[in-house]
């Protein structure tokens, strides 16, 4: 059975001075492995360009990080302490010089995160309900973040990505164990995450080769949904 999801925006987004946007796509089909091999090489091929190309005593000077740190400064987040997704990979691979491995999916999704240098995020739709909503954080609301053992309280006001039941992302930094790929996935949500300053079509494109990357290497059989949704004001 097709599998589709539509992301709608909440109405308390318009509140947010800071203006953001979704793409996104849903998959079926998909056969995952522990790794991928063509994934992983081209990681590293990448991570070894980057080494060259990136210092990260000045790493915040690269437009592609500037531009989501001052959204999560707008927002009153200090992207210091809970940095934006791409960031951080990209801060681990450079420490590390290696390319974590996770599973197929998920390693195809940090690859196109560092590549492009926008914010990934890749859920099970089997973990999710059919209605996911871009809205404001409630004050106490619980988050249950991937790698951590520890939940996070929220404060009131953050933009996240939820279904009815729990918060799956919070925008644009972190994704829920709640909703995570594993090894039975084979129906993902895909988002890729903008904010001003960054052009739609970089954001559209780094999606379209994730659509094309889990196409050829987890064999997902159809796309079967694509959206954009826009939230928050522009300056």
């Amino acid at each position: 059975m097709k599998y589709s999801i539509d992301i709608i925006v909440d109405e308390s987004t318009r509140s947010l001075r800071a203006f953001a946007f979704i793409a996104y796509f849903t998959a079926i089909g998909l056969q995952n492995t522990e790794i991928h091999p063509v994934i992983y090489c081209e990681a590293v091929r990448l991570i070894s360009k980057y080494t060259s190309l990136f210092d990260l005593s000045n790493l915040s000077e690269n437009y592609m990080v500037k531009v989501y740190r001052k959204y999560l400064w707008r927002i009153g987040i200090d992207p210091t302490r809970q940095r934006p997704s791409h960031e951080a990979i990209l801060r681990k691979v450079l420490k590390s010089r290696t390319f974590p491995q996770i599973n197929a999916v998920v390693d195809a999704g940090n690859f196109i995160s560092l590549k492009h240098l926008v914010p990934i995020g890749i859920y099970d739709l089997k973990k999710i309900s059919s209605k996911v909503v871009v809205r404001l954080s409630t004050s106490g609301e619980i988050f249950h973040p991937i790698g951590s053992s520890t939940a996070l309280s929220l404060p009131l006001g953050r933009p996240v990505l939820a279904d009815h039941e729990k918060i799956i992302h919070l925008f644009p930094s972190r994704d829920s164990a709640a909703s995570s790929v594993d090894l039975r996935t084979t129906e993902v949500l895909a988002i890729a995450a903008g904010v001003e300053g960054v052009p739609v079509t970089t954001v559209k494109e780094a999606l379209k080769e994730l659509e094309s990357v889990l196409t050829k290497y987890t064999y997902a059989k159809e796309v079967v949904s694509r959206g954009i949704v826009y939230f928050g004001q522009t300056t």
